[in-house]
């Protein structure tokens, strides 16, 4: 019972000691200092399909803001992987690339990636959540080769989306 009052006051004057810290002790959040992932975006509104429209295209390494559409509304460059549920948004936007490499696509926000050739979804080569304060909520990478490619974005559930496309060292 001893014990136990002992290891009540001990705690009670811990707390309070924490308490009495000053504030300017604190370290400064990593978040004060990082760069803004998504300054600058170019607002790009996403096509609902490819056929005999302009095609809103990502640009290298060039952070967009792309507007997106109900995906029921769409024509798919691919199937999708999953279904399609109520409320889901999504797009098609084009890329082009000059040189092979590995490719990153990141995401300020949830939804489904495929990069699309020929009317046949590419394997992703890796995918990770976005560092601490950046902004980036997904990246994920894919090995390509020089061509074109659709980027078709799904399962997002706001009307715009930031992306950005860059190539991995």
């Amino acid at each position: 019972m001893r014990a136990a009052w002992l290891m009540a006051v001990a705690m009670g004057w811990a707390s309070t000691a924490t308490a009495q810290m000053p504030a300017e002790t604190a370290p400064q959040p990593e978040c004060l200092r990082a760069p803004q992932t998504w300054q600058g975006a170019r607002s790009i509104p996403a096509a609902r399909t490819l056929g005999g429209n302009p095609t809103p295209s990502l640009t290298l390494s060039e952070p967009a803001d792309v507007a997106l559409l109900p995906v029921e509304t769409m024509i798919l460059a691919s199937p999708l992987g999953k279904p399609i549920a109520p409320g889901d948004q999504g797009g098609l936007v084009t890329f082009h690339i000059a040189l092979g490499g590995t490719y990153r696509i990141a995401l300020g926000g949830k939804a489904w990636i495929d990069v699309v050739q020929k009317g046949v979804s590419l394997p992703s080569a890796a995918h990770e959540r976005g560092g601490p304060c950046s902004g980036i909520t997904k990246q994920v990478d894919f090995a390509l080769q020089p061509g074109d490619y659709i980027l078709q974005l799904s399962d997002a559930h706001a009307p715009h989306l930031n992306v950005l496309l860059t190539r991995e060292p």
